[in-house]
């Protein structure tokens, strides 16, 4: 009986002990209570995290009223950074050939949890000295009560909560890890530089076609802050660099540039004001034609070259010159400019200023020295006819 017995203890002891049918093998169950996920099916191992109410895990075996698991999403443990090559994005690769995540950080009297291989991607959490904090690969395995879990299903049943558990791990981390922040930050201050510089590329092209009046130095500013902040992003430094060698190419010709623009507005005003001189000359000949001699001016026109009023010309009418001060007027209306001739060295022929408002006869050479605006009636005759 006691042989008997001691068999019977035995096989009991090796049935308890047996790992999960396989048909069991992929039991989802929930924690129904807090509880620690650890390196191993027994106490004394670490714990490396506390899993709260309500997480979802897999049965990979059962053994002595502990269950192994897989957590969706990976768990929280530690790789020494020597094994670690961290990126930009909040991930570490793995460098060499089984290398161990372990509960704590530290590898003194410390059973591994599991073991990575060289180019795995752990997602880092933060780094502790020496330590890396991390989230192990979804196939990594931990220990935790089997009393503190609930079954509620199976793998293939429960395919859509174990998804959305490992995006909420995934969503968590991005969250809370200090380098997939400064990761995101990264990543976010990379998009509004590449949108500051697209649009300070379009506004100085726009002003480098159209430059008077414009300040570039807001724009030069802009471009030296994200050609500064651009780190080792070369596409973005590169554009910035380009924008500052653009503005500083025009504004080392922008006096000639303005200069020759300031001579094209002076020739466009120089146009239009000899356009309306030129009018204003038109409409005066047009309405001496449309009017009738006086009947006080009954003078045949065979005896002169030219019958009108002597009077001084206002000034401005010939800009600046003064070499015709005097005019000869017809109903209101300018003739010619008069120019007395001189008489084989001697002064001018007539002293003009004793005939203004005077009515005269003039015989003599009518010159253009101009178009309309500069006829010039030489005189070589002169007569009053009247004083009125």
């Amino acid at each position: 009986m006691g042989g008997m017995g001691w068999m019977t203890g035995c096989l009991a002891a090796v049935l308890f002990a047996a790992p999960l049918m396989a048909q069991d093998a992929d039991r989802v169950v929930k924690t129904s209570q807090s509880t620690e996920l650890r390196a191993g099916a027994n106490e004394n191992y670490k714990a490396t995290e506390t899993l709260e109410a309500g997480r979802l895990l897999v049965v990979v075996q059962e053994r002595a009223g502990w269950y192994e698991v897989e957590v969706p999403g990976g768990f929280e443990c530690y790789v020494h950074s020597d094994y670690v090559e961290l990126d930009d994005e909040g991930h570490g690769a793995v460098l060499g050939d089984n290398v161990n995540l372990r509960a704590i950080a530290t590898s003194s009297n410390n059973y591994p949890i599991t073991r990575v291989q060289r180019g795995d991607r752990l997602r880092v959490l933060e780094k502790e000295g020496d330590w890396l904090h991390v989230l192990s690969p979804a196939s990594a395995k931990a220990w935790v009560l089997a009393s503190k879990a609930e079954a509620v299903g199976t793998r293939g049943e429960m395919t859509a909560e174990l998804e959305a558990a490992r995006q909420e791990r995934d969503r968590v981390w991005r969250e809370e890890s200090v380098l997939a922040k400064q990761a995101a930050a990264r990543r976010e201050a990379v998009e509004t530089m590449t949108s500051q510089i697209d649009a300070l590329e379009t506004q100085v092209r726009a002003a480098l076609t159209n430059p008077e009046g414009v300040d570039f130095g807001p724009w030069r500013q802009e471009a030296a802050t994200i050609r500064d902040s651009a780190g080792d992003n070369t596409v973005l430094r590169d554009r910035a660099v380009k924008v500052l060698a653009d503005i500083a190419a025009f504004e080392g010709s922008r006096d000639q540039i303005e200069e020759e623009a300031r001579k094209r507005r002076e020739l466009q005003r120089d146009k239009e004001e000899l356009e309306n001189r030129l009018r204003e000359k038109r409409e005066e000949i047009e309405s001496i034609a449309n009017q009738e001699t006086p009947e006080a001016e009954p003078i045949k026109p065979s005896r002169f070259d030219a019958i009108g009023w002597i009077k001084p010309v206002p000034k401005g009418l010939l800009g600046s010159s003064t070499l015709y001060p005097h005019q000869l007027t017809r109903a209101e209306g300018t003739q010619f400019y008069l120019h007395s001739a001189s008489g084989r060295g001697q002064k001018a022929k007539f002293r003009l200023e004793d005939y203004e408002n005077c009515l005269v006869g003039i015989r003599g050479k009518i010159r253009n020295t101009g178009g309309i605006t500069y006829r010039v009636l030489i005189i070589d005759h002169l007569e009053v006819l009247s004083t009125r």
